[in-house]
């Protein structure tokens, strides 16, 4: 596993336009990337190191996303960096930043029926959108699941 020095993420956050930092703090929820609140002079933002999906295939994710927004499916584009890259690399590490959304995680029942309708309305509209943006060619990411030893290695505890 591979550890973050602790000047990595300061040094990643240099690479944008987002004004004076004035608070970075860890978000603890999430699996598989590491992620940071950032609130800065020109708003909050999510400084996120990615772990599960990096380089192409990233960058195939966000493309996607641009898609997606065009047909109305609410998405979070990422910020481009003063290079107008969406991500950067520094030290082997892939960083990028987001817009902060205020809200909370969802669980189990904490939905309304009419919540849940919206819902399904905007999984409709993603779904048409992800079968039209993917190409048909596209080949399938097969992986071999990890065992779960080396999974929670992965994951950032």
């Amino acid at each position: 596993m591979t550890v973050t020095a602790p000047r990595l993420p300061d040094a990643a956050l240099a690479h944008w336009d987002l004004g004076q930092i004035y608070r970075m703090q860890r978000v603890q929820t999430g699996l598989m990337n590491r992620s940071s609140r950032v609130d800065t002079s020109s708003g909050s933002y999510l400084l996120k190191l990615f772990r599960d999906v990096t380089g192409s295939e990233l960058q195939f994710q966000f493309h996607v996303l641009q898609a997606l927004g065009a047909s109305g499916v609410p998405v979070v584009l990422p910020t481009p960096s003063r290079s107008g890259m969406s991500t950067i690399l520094l030290e082997g590490e892939e960083f990028g930043v987001l817009p902060w959304v205020a809200g909370r995680h969802r669980s189990g029942l904490s939905m309304s029926k009419d919540a849940c309708r919206d819902l399904g309305s905007v999984i409709g509209r993603l779904h048409r959108t992800l079968h039209a943006a993917i190409p048909a060619d596209r080949p399938p990411k097969l992986e071999t699941p990890p065992t779960t030893e080396a999974a929670l290695q992965k994951v950032d505890r």
